[in-house]
């Protein structure tokens, strides 16, 4: 309990005293009223331990390479956690399972060569949700994307490197995908 929410506690006991010394004895009705309140303002103040859900990663590399670009889509899978709490990232698959149904945000960023088209898109249970894609370039190129989602139960996110694309998967990890709950909430549909 906080010790602000244990303040308002006390000051609210002690003014149900005092009504109650004013009432009659025979008031049980108020009496059980009161202790309904009371029993409610003790659960609204006590403070619920959010559930903690979060991962970033990158790739676990010896030395400097790219991966890709390949003929088809391909999943990438991130095995250099920084993070994982709760261990819902797969890093063999390379697929976030989600826990619970909340409010998700996820984020990634894409560092390549220019020699190729770099980027990923985030996908859940297999539908391109939001892209990151910087253009064949005569220099090194950079893309990003953060996007919030609201998931449920057992939906299945990862990045994938669209055919042709390309990234660097360097001893720096300038490549990183992370994700986290924000908050718990009932799945709500998207507006269209």
């Amino acid at each position: 309990m906080k010790s602000s929410g244990a303040v308002m506690l006390l000051l609210w006991l002690v003014v149900c005293v005092g009504a109650a010394d004013l009432r009659p004895p025979q008031d049980d009705a108020l009496m059980t009223e009161m202790r309904k309140e009371l029993r409610a303002a003790k659960e609204a103040l006590q403070v619920r331990e959010q559930p903690r859900v979060a991962f970033s990663l990158s790739f676990a590399v010896n030395e400097d390479k790219h991966i890709g670009p390949f003929d088809q889509d391909t999943t990438l899978i991130f095995n250099f956690p920084f993070v994982n709490v709760g261990n819902h990232y797969d890093t063999v698959k390379g697929v976030f399972t989600v826990p619970r149904c909340g409010v998700y945000q996820f984020h990634y960023h894409v560092f390549a060569g220019g020699d190729h088209g770099a980027g990923a898109k985030l996908e859940v249970n297999g539908n391109h949700m939001v892209s990151a894609y910087n253009h064949k370039a005569p220099h090194d190129i950079n893309t990003s994307q953060t996007v919030l989602l609201d998931l449920k139960t057992g939906d299945r996110v990862c990045l994938r490197l669209e055919k042709g694309w390309w990234l660097a998967a360097y001893t720096a990890h300038p490549t990183t995908f992370s994700g986290m709950l924000l908050f718990e909430a009932p799945t709500i549909t998207p507006v269209a």
